[in-house]
């Protein structure tokens, strides 16, 4: 295959001789770089856009973080609170002599009608749901061992 060059005047500048194959393989090569280089800048147009939606995603997620770090908080303080109710109970409940704590009351009438919840010591420790499981158990006030006196 012969590949001639000219001027618009007419004048040679190159004349090429190649084989048909070189010059097949060269423009196959031109065409699959041609292709891998669209292939490249996509992706990098895609990771571009990508890293635009991960520096928004940090920014939600320390905004997020500062809510959960507040509510772990405020669950402490909760939890604090509810430690100083059994220390209340037991103040409560001294004058009336070592068998009327809550720890000594049995399960009969007027007593106690369910375990109270256990808590974790380390309010930090442990998973989400484990940290709420004392919001499920029942509270228990001292009006509620006076119930059972009440007339019906």
């Amino acid at each position: 295959m012969k590949v001639v060059v000219e001027r618009g005047d007419g004048a040679r500048v190159i004349r090429f001789s190649a084989p048909r194959w070189m010059v097949s393989a060269a423009v196959a090569a031109l065409g699959l770089a041609l292709v891998a280089g669209g292939a490249w800048y996509r992706d990098y147009a895609s990771l571009r856009a990508q890293r635009g939606e991960f520096t928004a995603l940090q920014a939600r997620l320390a905004e997020q973080r500062l809510v959960f770090d507040a509510f772990q908080e405020r669950v402490e303080r909760i939890r604090a609170e509810v430690d100083s109710w059994r220390g209340l109970h037991d103040r409560i409940w001294a004058p009336f002599g070592p068998e009327a704590g809550q720890e000594h009351r049995g399960t009969a009438i007027g007593g106690r009608s369910a375990s109270p919840a256990t808590l974790p010591e380390d309010p930090a420790s442990g998973t989400v749901e484990e940290n709420f499981s004392f919001t499920h158990a029942p509270l228990r006030l001292p009006s509620d061992h006076f119930r059972s006196d009440l007339p019906v």
